[in-house]
């Protein structure tokens, strides 16, 4: 019995540490696919598009953003959605149509309907898709035309840099998590496709954009839908937005929470397709996505499985001696601020919160509408 637990803790830590620190290193030694050449005569159009729920804080900011972007690409059609505000969203973004359309909701429908919305709104062939918040490089975001006049990619992610890490512990950790998310993304590039992009910037075919339900995440579906019709969803380097990160611990925690059960439900709704995906792209699926998903649950088996072990040798009491010394350790560590341990907790945080909305994925739990997070 003492090995069962042994090796089972040894399997939940690997586990855990396995999407972020053995997936990349065994991407790293998969063979590249090097993108197809450029089609002669490609001539595709483009369509920029946003939602935006009470955002007036960060909008002017974002105005003056694309007011360079349209600068640098002219032919850029700007659409963007304000989801029945109850502040001056709807004004600012009404007061700039000369760079763009705005769309005003009469009732809160969320992301996936907002985004419906501005993508029949559109001709253009490429659809690009952005957070209001997020600032586009004015230099890079025409090298989508690069990408696109490939026939074999379907989906565009953009590279997103967080601005802020230096202001709060919260965001340090979140902009060093999102950096291994983006050597990940660029590894699977190289290798064949990404598994789907985030919100924050990314572009696809229009034909191939999905009706989405309001609880899904429409960025997740929308950029699989690509590797489900066999064409690539890449992730760009050249191609450069940039966001503030959260820095409240309990804001960021509601936000990992929500996106893991909007994530997990989208994974439920179109399960049956990632099964049929080939060898590769499956095992990157299960890899980056679905084992992430488990982690809080590795780390309570895990934490079992130690005091199974420590029981079963006859150390029971002084694995309970340690836990509580440790316990007490690591409180009095929070309470003084000591940096490692606050960014453990934050590590931990995320987690937690990723596994809560798993949870309240299964048990039938929606999010079809948004708030700002504290930024």
């Amino acid at each position: 019995m003492t090995i069962f637990w042994l090796v089972l803790a040894a399997l939940c830590a690997f586990l855990l540490v396995y999407p972020y620190l053995v997936y990349p290193w065994v991407l790293s030694r998969l063979s590249p696919r090097p993108l197809s050449p450029p089609q002669p005569g490609s001539s595709l159009t483009f369509a920029l598009m946003f939602c935006a729920y009470n955002e007036e804080k960060a909008l002017p900011e974002t105005i003056a953003n694309l007011r360079k972007v349209k600068a640098a690409w002219p032919q850029l059609q700007i659409l963007a959605y304000a989801d029945c505000c109850s502040d001056r969203t709807f004004e600012i973004l009404n007061a700039a149509p000369e760079i763009l359309t705005a769309v005003e909701g009469k009732e809160r429908a969320g992301k996936p309907a907002g985004m419906a919305k501005l993508v029949a709104r559109t001709e253009a062939d490429i659809a690009i898709f952005m957070d209001a918040n997020v600032l586009v490089d004015p230099a890079t975001i025409r090298r989508f035309e690069d990408y696109f006049a490939r026939p074999d990619v379907g989906a565009v992610a953009g590279t997103l840099h967080y601005v802020n890490e230096d202001d709060s512990v919260v965001a340090n950790v979140g902009g060093l998590y999102w950096r291994i998310e983006e050597k990940i993304k660029r590894l699977e590039s190289e290798t064949g496709s990404t598994m789907g992009a985030d919100g924050s910037l990314f572009a696809m075919r229009r034909r191939l954009y999905p009706a989405v339900r309001s609880d899904l995440q429409d960025d997740f579906l929308a950029s699989m839908e690509v590797v489900f019709h066999d064409l690539r969803c890449i992730s760009a380097p050249d191609i450069l937005a940039y966001e503030r990160a959260a820095v409240s611990s309990s804001s960021e925690f509601r936000r990992k929470r929500r996106i893991a059960c909007g994530a997990f439900s989208s994974h439920r709704h179109m399960w049956s397709r990632v099964r049929a995906l080939g060898g590769r792209d499956l095992f990157k699926y299960l890899s980056h996505k679905l084992i992430r998903w488990f982690g809080a649950f590795f780390l309570l088996a895990g934490f079992v499985a130690a005091a199974g072990f420590a029981i079963a040798a006859g150390l029971g009491l002084w694995f309970l001696g340690a836990c509580l010394l440790g316990g007490l350790a690591f409180a009095l560590a929070l309470r003084l601020q000591v940096g490692p341990a606050v960014k453990v907790y934050e590590i931990l945080s995320a987690i937690v919160a990723t596994g809560v909305g798993v949870l309240e994925s299964l048990v039938g739990a929606k999010y079809a509408i948004w708030n700002p997070t504290e930024r």
